[in-house]
């Protein structure tokens, strides 16, 4: 799974986190960032969840972190879940990540952006969590479709 993921040495998982608190809701403990920029997350009952910052949802994943971690072992898992054509693609073309960060779209899908690998970048995994988290708040009552003529990033 490393080659799918980046390590969360040195990020604070909670901070992380924390402009998905809207969606989240409750107890939860972060158990894995993907180099695409999505989340794995234990709820406090013990179901993992991945966090879909592109689309800005969550989907089940397994009914226990156990669960998981054998989905991982066998590669019975989504593949949408890691994108790993598109990671390759990424790292063939030499956009490395430097420890910390994810590949992130530049120009967000939800606000226009294409899904080609010229529209993502490496970026701070604490930045893409925040914007994409307030992004993905603000549209969330928006119908499919609809123009968005601004939205606000907090620090």
């Amino acid at each position: 799974m490393q080659h799918l993921t980046i390590s969360l040495e040195g990020i604070d998982g909670t901070r992380l986190l924390d402009d998905w608190q809207w969606l989240l809701a409750g107890s939860h403990r972060l158990l894995a960032v993907t180099r695409m920029g999505d989340a794995f997350v234990e709820k406090a009952d013990g179901e993992v969840i991945f966090l879909d910052t592109l689309e800005g949802n969550l989907k089940h994943a397994a009914t226990n972190q156990n669960a998981f971690l054998k989905l991982l072992q066998v590669g019975a898992f989504d593949p949408t879940w890691f994108n790993p054509d598109m990671v390759a693609l990424l790292e063939a073309s030499s956009e490395h990540l430097a420890p910390g960060q994810c590949y992130c779209y530049k120009i967000p899908p939800v606000l226009g952006g294409s899904l080609e690998s010229a529209n993502v970048k490496a970026i701070s995994a604490m930045v893409h969590f925040s914007i994409m988290g307030q992004l993905h708040e603000q549209t969330r009552h928006l119908p499919p479709g609809a123009k968005i003529s601004h939205f606000k990033i907090v620090e």
